[in-house]
């Protein structure tokens, strides 16, 4: 005669899944007192789709957090969401080159108009970015050498 089902509640499997405890998870907290995990297998096959609509629900909550916090300005998330759903990407750190040179030349540069242009949106943004950083361009903030927030 097969042992009989273990009593498991369906609310708290979702509430667990919510939360994105995996099956296994939902097995040992559910599981009762001295007696092993629950299979993860049982978990999937009894409450397959409520694991899925958890899962789905937490999904959503989580973009519309991202996007509220985007809304708000948030740049790290602004990088983040459109590395993720736009496919941006940095470039690779072991590619970038740093050039110095040193000019003995008492001669101005010459720039085009549209060179001069470009060189003072960069200027601009630097300083906008600065500015919502207060940073005093070090790139520490006023914080000091060093220090993480």
């Amino acid at each position: 005669m097969a042992r009989p089902k273990t009593p498991i509640d369906p609310e708290r499997v979702e509430r667990l899944a919510a939360i994105g405890c995996s099956a296994a998870e939902i097995g040992a907290e559910l599981a009762p007192e001295g007696r092993p995990a629950i299979d993860h297998k049982t978990i999937e096959r009894r409450f397959g789709v409520t694991l899925k609509k958890a899962a789905d629900r937490r999904k959503c909550r989580i973009r519309s957090w991202l996007h509220k916090e985007a809304a708000k300005g948030n740049t790290a998330i602004i990088i983040f969401l459109a590395k993720v759903e736009l496919g941006m990407k940095e470039h690779d750190p072991l590619v970038n080159l740093s050039v110095t040179a040193n000019a003995n030349s008492s001669a101005p540069i010459a720039y085009t108009p549209e060179q001069r242009e470009k060189l003072a949106e960069l200027a601009a943004a630097v300083m906008r970015r600065a500015a919502e950083h207060g940073g005093h361009g070090n790139g520490d903030g006023d914080r000091g050498v060093g220090l993480v927030s």
